[in-house]
């Protein structure tokens, strides 16, 4: 009873002692203003907006660098012409300030699912212009660049998740036996 009880203990020191931490994407969210210059199926109502996940923040002072996000969807909120890395493809090239926001950036998407081609630029060699078309129509905005926002998104790792449930077994077979011993009127001994 003494081992079972040390190793139950040992095996949950140990796996804990190697659970690694929760990986950390970073979110980077553009909100763009609202189209002024629109075409059906735009309208004013519709603005051009973006979500980049990396899997490391971005590094500071690139200039107009492309960048290679672990996913990302762009829309412009008229039904069907999203682009995400599922049915489509990007170019994305970003400017960032000396810690690492996003201040100018250029997107060029497509997809071969939909009629659609979107294409974004703000504050590109002095241009400040969101525009996007799709099904013969189109949406766009001038000298209003939108806003991007960063965020963190925890991933938790395969192998750690693994690992903290074979320690939480260990701690439970431990309590069990504990239990059971202290139930059945047995002395510890240590």
């Amino acid at each position: 009873m003494r081992s079972m009880t040390q190793l139950c203990v040992l095996s949950a020191i140990v796996a804990g002692a190697f659970t690694g931490p929760a990986r950390a994407d970073m979110i980077y969210t553009y909100t763009g203003n609202d189209f002024t210059g629109v075409t059906s199926p735009y309208t004013t109502s519709n603005y051009l907006s973006a979500v980049l996940d990396f899997s490391v923040a971005l590094g500071p002072n690139y200039q107009y660098q492309r960048v290679y996000p672990v996913s990302f969807t762009l829309t412009s909120g008229v039904a069907g012409d999203a682009v995400t890395n599922n049915n489509g493809s990007a170019g994305i090239f970003v400017e960032t300030d000396e810690s690492g926001n996003i201040d100018g950036w250029y997107i060029g998407a497509s997809s071969p699912v939909v009629p659609f081609t979107q294409t974004q630029h703000t504050l590109y060699d002095g241009a400040e212009f969101d525009y996007a078309s799709y099904d013969n129509g189109s949406g766009s905005v001038e000298g209003a660049a939108g806003q991007w926002v960063t965020s963190v998104s925890a991933v938790p790792e395969p192998s750690s998740l693994i690992i903290s449930v074979a320690a939480l077994t260990g701690l439970w077979e431990l309590r069990r036996r504990l239990s059971s011993a202290v139930r059945s009127g047995v002395a510890l001994m240590a």
